[in-house]
């Protein structure tokens, strides 16, 4: 061990994981084994309108609209849009713990999110922000996916 940090496979810390067998280990919780193996990347999106401005966390650093898919507050903000117009969507990078950096699950996301509504600080005292990205999105409520919709 270097540091007192045991270096183990991927696979085997999954299986720790998914058997709770970190959070009983005596010298670590559950948290702080998951801190030692792994950077959660996360990242605080700002989307705004002619009309309206969202802030929501997600997983990864999106730098396009097609990295946004699927995250609910996403699909929201769009869904109040009833005109055609172009939205502007920054995003900053974090990082929260140490090693391999891994995508952060729609599960991290939420506790990154508690933690952040706890701690106003929390982003600037606990995570490290590793970049910003900034883009923009046409958006035409009358469009799905790019494609206009056809009566049947």
């Amino acid at each position: 061990p270097r540091d007192g940090v045991v270096q183990i496979s991927d696979r085997h810390a999954k299986r720790l994981i998914q058997n709770n067998t970190a959070a009983v280990c005596p010298k670590y919780d559950r948290r702080s084994f998951l801190l030692n193996i792994m950077a959660i990347m996360f990242s605080k999106v700002t989307m705004r309108d002619d009309y309206n401005e969202s802030e929501f966390l997600v997983g990864g650093f999106p730098q396009e609209a097609d990295d946004l898919e699927g995250w609910t507050a996403y699909h929201e903000f769009l869904d109040e849009i009833t005109e055609d117009t172009v939205v502007n969507v920054r995003a900053q990078a974090f990082l929260y713990g140490e090693g391999e950096t891994v995508k952060a699950t729609p599960e991290e996301v939420a506790y990154m999110m508690m933690r952040e509504q706890r701690d106003p600080d929390f982003l600037s005292g606990h995570c490290d922000c590793i970049g910003e990205s900034d883009f923009n999105v046409n958006w035409c409520p009358d469009e799905l996916f790019g494609q206009g919709f056809v009566e049947l």
